[in-house]
């Protein structure tokens, strides 16, 4: 797969930013639906990283996203940004790592988002030069 294709998915921050700029009045109230999609799209991404079996995939996808529903959990930088590392192994990741940055683009203030833009692209670059 190559650059661009794995550059593809933080634009899903510039989504979310550009969402957030649109309807500033609804993120506050929309906030925990936010959270539940990116809560589900990082089950997704388990569950499509362990996909070669099936039964593991949908459970271990389903436990992920009850514990952090039940744990609130606020999905720091360093998850974003780690986020390089299914979109270069597992292609078919993208997309959810897609969805899980639109709400992730209006949840976070804008120095945080563009932090994890520049760490994000500098992971998949250096793996695309050096590997």
């Amino acid at each position: 797969m190559g650059t661009l294709a794995a550059l593809i998915p933080i634009t899903g921050i510039l989504a979310g930013i550009i969402a957030a700029h649109l309807a500033k009045n609804e993120i506050k109230p929309g906030q925990k639906y936010f959270q539940l999609l990116q809560h589900a799209m990082l089950g997704v991404i388990l569950s499509v990283m362990l996909w070669k079996i099936p039964i593991l995939a949908i459970i271990s996808g389903i436990i992920l996203f009850v514990l952090l529903y039940a744990t609130n959990f606020k999905h720091p930088i360093g998850a974003m940004t780690l986020l390089a590392i299914p979109a270069i192994l597992k292609p078919a990741t993208q997309i959810p790592i897609f969805l899980y940055y639109v709400p992730t683009g209006t949840l976070n203030e804008k120095s945080k988002n563009i932090i994890a833009v520049i760490v994000y692209a500098i992971i998949i670059l250096i793996y695309h030069l050096f590997f």
